[in-house]
């Protein structure tokens, strides 16, 4: 990776509709593989992002138009690429998720937010283990960065993480 040329390769785990990927392709950089399981961050990241998976032309209640707004900075993108979105990252084969030089997340905040009960990695809805998909991306693929986004009323949290 060149801190001069902007040429660098990323990954979006909990990709949602591919906020890191906007920013970090205006940088010079390429999103090299993605995972989302939220059916309409999909429609919508597929609408902008990939050319296999195309947009979203019906919702599952019975094969209406999508009315998911789909559009980043008032357009949907022309610049589509060949590659898949992966859904769970609980099934995915780390070995799986090609090299990067850095690693974004954008994870749930339920369970770690100052605004609710803070189960932390204790969430009764297994929301929280999903930061420990994290790290085991990292601990696995090792990228020289990542960058994860949470919310702003986050606060360092109680439970430790060990060996990242």
């Amino acid at each position: 990776m060149s801190a001069n040329s902007g040429d660098f390769t990323f990954i979006e785990l909990f990709a949602g509709i591919g906020g890191f990927r906007v920013g970090l392709e205006a940088l010079g950089g390429k999103c090299v593989w993605g995972c989302e399981i939220n059916q309409h961050a999909r429609k919508c990241y597929a609408e902008n992002f990939l050319e296999e998976q195309g947009g979203p032309t019906s919702n599952e209640a019975g094969g209406r138009k999508s009315s998911i707004p789909c559009k980043i900075d008032g357009k949907v993108r022309r610049d589509k690429r060949k590659e898949k979105l992966a859904k769970n990252i609980r099934k995915v084969e780390v070995s799986s998720i090609p090299p990067h030089d850095i690693l974004t997340a954008g994870f749930p905040c339920q369970p770690f937010s100052r605004l609710g009960a803070q189960p932390g990695l204790s969430d009764t809805r297994n929301r929280g283990h999903l930061f420990l998909e994290i790290v085991r991306v990292l601990k696995a693929k090792r990228p020289p960065m990542f960058l994860l986004e949470n919310v702003p009323v986050r606060q360092p949290h109680r439970h430790e993480i060990r060996g990242v």
